[in-house]
């Protein structure tokens, strides 16, 4: 009885694990903002890894490489602020084996207020990055 048990253990792992897809997250939804009026970003993510880069451009560039397109962040403006939100992400994953990230391209001269909140995701900001307290 414990070899037929240790067996279904045994077939049921193998498939869980070759079910989980393994591949590198795919480049899933791109937002375009013009940054020229807006006085305050809010990012609010789960579990992604935001990423900040310097853009070449006057406008706010928000790139998601996620795992499905349930997980697009939804994006709005309102009097000068640009809300962010992931998401809904609400599936229970037993072996994370996808990382979403999300690249953020700011403004070189973007000096206004930037407020991120994260779960469980690492925030990086490239080097030439000078932020304010």
């Amino acid at each position: 009885m414990k070899k037929i048990g240790l067996g279904i253990l045994i077939v049921c792992s193998v498939g869980l694990l070759t079910s989980c897809k393994t591949s590198e997250v795919e480049m899933i939804n791109t937002e375009r903002v013009d940054s020229k009026n807006i006085e305050q970003i809010n990012l609010s993510y789960k579990s992604e890894d935001l990423r900040f880069f310097i853009g070449s451009e006057d406008e706010i560039v928000i790139e998601e490489y996620l795992g499905s397109e349930k997980d697009k962040a939804t994006v709005r403006t309102q009097n000068g602020r640009l809300s962010i939100e992931s998401g809904k992400n609400d599936k229970w994953r037993i072996l994370p084996t996808l990382t979403n990230h999300v690249h953020i391209y700011l403004p070189k001269e973007y000096q206004k207020d930037l407020i991120i909140e994260t779960n469980s995701g690492s925030v990086e900001l490239a080097d030439s990055f000078e932020l304010n307290k």
